[in-house]
């Protein structure tokens, strides 16, 4: 009897842990599933060639749009739409990097592949020589300030400065930024007041005066904040 008894409860005992077993397994295969589903899902984000590093020991600054670390955005890429990604907007070379989520390898993605992202809370779109009808306009990616019946972008870019110092050559990154305005034709390049109004020719004289009541000088550190007012200003003349 007391065999019976032993033997049922080593029974039970097998039986219990199949069923345990049987549980993990599916729970792995359920985590698995879900792995492998997000793997698919982003496999059309993390496809582009390897983005080489071109910083030096000789180098001061970064070719990052603000900071060289990684930036939270989204962006919309080869028809699919991705957020709370890790970018990198180089703008030395015009090019967003990703890195990939199992390994330390950087990828930048095709710009031909790319409609818009936004990092750190920062629009931007990609405008091709087709869709910007202007020469003054260049294929990229360009920030969105204003869009409204007035669309204002800026180009954000970085050059290299190179300097000597006791023989040796010392790089520094630099940022500029080109504004532009389309009128609902094409994009113009706004360096000043005069280039603004230029295109506004019925508001000139509006414009003018209420730059200069508003004390808005278009200098190289106000030019942009200066722009977007008087573009806001003109949309008050318009309604």
């Amino acid at each position: 009897m007391k065999n019976i008894i032993l033997r049922l409860a080593i029974l039970c005992s097998l039986l219990g842990a199949r069923v345990c077993f049987s549980q993990n397994a599916s729970s792995d295969s359920t985590t698995n599933d879900h792995l492998t589903a997000i793997r698919r899902v982003n496999s059309q984000l993390y496809n582009g060639p390897e983005y080489a590093n071109m910083l030096a020991a000789s180098m001061q600054g970064h070719p990052f749009f603000l900071s060289n670390q990684e930036q939270i955005g989204s962006i919309r890429y080869n028809d699919g739409t991705y957020s709370q990604v890790p970018l990198q907007y180089d703008i030395y070379h015009d090019q967003v990097v990703i890195t990939h989520p199992t390994s330390s390898l950087k990828i930048k993605l095709i710009n031909e592949k790319i409609d818009s992202f936004t990092i750190a809370n920062h629009p931007f779109i990609r405008i091709t020589h087709d869709s910007s009808q202007s020469s003054a306009l260049q294929a990229g990616f360009y920030e969105i300030l204003l869009r409204n019946q007035l669309t204002i972008v800026a180009k954000r870019s970085k050059h290299l400065r190179e300097t000597h110092h006791q023989r040796a050559v010392i790089k520094t990154f630099d940022s500029v930024s080109s504004l532009y305005l389309y009128d609902g034709h094409s994009y113009h390049e706004i360096t000043g007041e005069r280039s603004f109004t230029a295109s506004f020719k019925q508001h000139k004289s509006a414009l003018h005066k209420y730059a200069a009541t508003h004390k808005l000088k278009f200098t190289r550190a106000s030019r942009e904040q200066d722009t977007i007012e008087l573009a806001r200003y003109y949309l008050t003349l318009i309604h």
